[in-house]
């Protein structure tokens, strides 16, 4: 299957919108600035009540529990699929679906809407050592973060050309959203989404935390060195997140100077 290139940038900024609930804190500054920007959403975002006002061009989806409409009954995860896929079939504007190349014929089964476009991305992840990174990841054989759709979106609106990239809702609550029992087995608290938290008994040991965010970090480094060689700006709107890859700032505004945490 070929590679489908996101849509052409009809702005020269354009908005990522995470999952994190910071987002609702900044959304009608965001909203404000809207005819400024293309928007990109992601994942489950579809049964937000911000997403049918700010009408995104562009959506990726790329964990594969997302195409299994087979989860056994009870599951609060099986209720967020079935409905983020409903959704799709209520869009009435142009939009363009990022999936995983493998889940294409998936989506295309559970979504019956001429309005979505679905198009497949890359499962191969850009080696960093890779001469001519920019050129890898415009020809679609290549993506950065297979396995998050954060860290994917920004790869996208780096290679479709803007200028300035605004991040809003990236909360990195991954990092501190994990909790112990009484036997220091360690457990994913999935807090970082618009709805209620939830916890779920998701077991991680601790090398496997570690490495998610280890390779979480390391990914986003890898974007702000690109984004750095082809002169875009990309601004952390999320004053109280943890990620400090990026400048903070306030959207359509001259970014915050950047400080890292020490």
């Amino acid at each position: 299957m070929d590679f489908i290139p996101p849509p052409l940038p009809s702005h020269e900024e354009c908005l990522v919108i995470a999952n994190g609930p910071s987002f609702l804190e900044i959304m009608d500054q965001c909203l404000n600035y809207r005819n400024n920007v293309d928007v990109y959403s992601l994942n489950s975002s579809t049964l937000a009540e911000w997403f049918f006002a700010f009408r995104p061009e562009y959506h990726m989806i790329c964990d594969p529990c997302d195409f299994n409409t087979s989860l056994p009954n009870g599951l609060i995860h099986k209720d967020t699929v079935e409905r983020t896929w409903l959704m799709f079939n209520k869009i009435d504007w142009p939009l363009q679906l990022s999936v995983p190349y493998e889940n294409v014929s998936d989506a295309r089964k559970l979504i019956d809407n001429p309005l979505v476009k679905i198009t497949g991305c890359s499962i191969l992840e850009l080696p960093e050592n890779h001469p001519e990174p920019m050129k890898a990841l415009s020809c679609g054989h290549y993506i950065i973060g297979t396995a998050n759709s954060v860290v994917r979106s920004l790869c996208m609106s780096l290679v479709s050309g803007y200028k300035t990239i605004w991040l809003a809702g990236a909360d990195a609550i991954l990092i501190n959203s994990f909790y112990t029992d009484e036997f220091c087995r360690i457990y994913r608290q999935f807090s970082h989404s618009y709805e209620s938290p939830q916890v779920f008994p998701d077991y991680l040991d601790l090398k496997e935390r570690m490495r998610m965010n280890f390779n979480f970090i390391s990914q986003l480094e890898f974007i702000k060195k690109l984004a750095e060689q082809n002169e875009v700006q990309i601004v952390n709107l999320s004053m109280k997140s943890l990620l400090d890859t990026f400048p903070k700032g306030e959207i359509g505004k001259k970014p915050l100077p950047w400080k890292p945490i020490m």
